[in-house]
């Protein structure tokens, strides 16, 4: 009977353990409209052209324009529901952000709902133009791209974009062994390297460590990432861990570490004492 209850608490802590993540996912997933205005049309004064809006994702805002003529813009408070847009529709998304010409964005709002199979079937020379020039436009790593749709179906699908957000991430590290290593010309933190990488293993940087055991500053988008030692400084051996850490947007992250110093305690101190009367190795 014990261990059925224990099986049934189990099974009901992962349950409630899986929705919550899911809840978390959900919310991440979507995007609240602050803010939606209508530009003037450029071909026929006196009609709305794009809608335009402004929205927050929770973690940062961002900015977006229309990508389903003939539809309503969304309404401010409206909830948008995210999908990354794909490398041809980042690439419009980039292209909107860098312009303020009306008709310019015009055309890139007619191009986009081409691609999304969400026309209305104008064309024009601009448009065109864009199409053909959307292949060659390059983005920054930093440009964040997503396709955003309402849950009223009466209001336009939006193409939305932001820089991603960053945050900081530093290191301090110090002896396991500070009665052995502080004044000891033998060990010294500075030097040491820990190279830091993100959730795709891809290299971002590294943190170098002074005498002090602080090492320089990275900004890096939020998200994880794991730091690794690569260079021991003197006197210490490398540390094998694998240290995972969290960046969050807009703040200082500071992993903190400590090194095991790699010769023999005794030995060392010996060594010291000779070097004081000057007889011996200093290390």
């Amino acid at each position: 009977m014990k261990k059925t209850m224990s099986r049934l608490l189990a099974a009901t802590l992962a349950a409630i353990m899986l929705m919550s993540c899911m809840v978390v996912s959900a919310l991440a997933a979507d995007a609240r409209v602050t803010s939606m205005s209508y530009q003037p049309h450029p071909l026929y004064p006196g009609m709305n052209g794009n809608a335009v809006v402004e929205v927050d994702y929770g973690d940062g805002t961002g900015n977006g324009v229309c990508v389903e003529p003939a539809k309503d813009g969304p309404a401010v408070g409206s909830t948008l529901s995210l999908s990354d847009a794909d490398a041809t529709m980042t690439r419009y998304a980039y292209m909107a952000s860098q312009t303020s010409d009306i008709y310019r964005t015009w055309c890139i709002h007619h191009a986009a709902a081409n691609h999304l199979g969400l026309g209305n079937g104008s064309r024009d020379s601009g448009i065109t133009a864009v199409e053909n020039e959307v292949d060659g436009i390059s983005v920054p790593d930093s440009f964040q791209a997503f396709i955003g749709r309402p849950s009223n179906s009466g209001y336009q699908v939006m193409l939305l974009w932001r820089t991603k957000p960053t945050g900081q991430l530093t290191l301090t590290k110090s002896s396991a062994n500070p009665a052995l290593t502080d004044g000891n010309s033998c060990y010294s933190l500075a030097g040491a390297e820990y190279t830091v990488k993100d959730s795709s293993g891809t290299e971002v940087g590294t943190l170098k460590v002074d005498a002090d055991g602080a090492a320089n500053t990275l900004t890096v988008n939020a998200g994880p990432y794991t730091a690794q030692e690569t260079v021991a400084p003197k006197g210490y051996a490398l540390d094998p861990t694998v240290y995972r850490v969290n960046v969050t947007s807009g703040q200082t992250t500071t992993l903190r570490v400590t090194d095991n110093p790699q010769s023999d305690p005794v030995g060392v101190l010996l060594k010291k004492l000779d070097a004081t009367s000057g007889d011996g190795e200093t290390c």
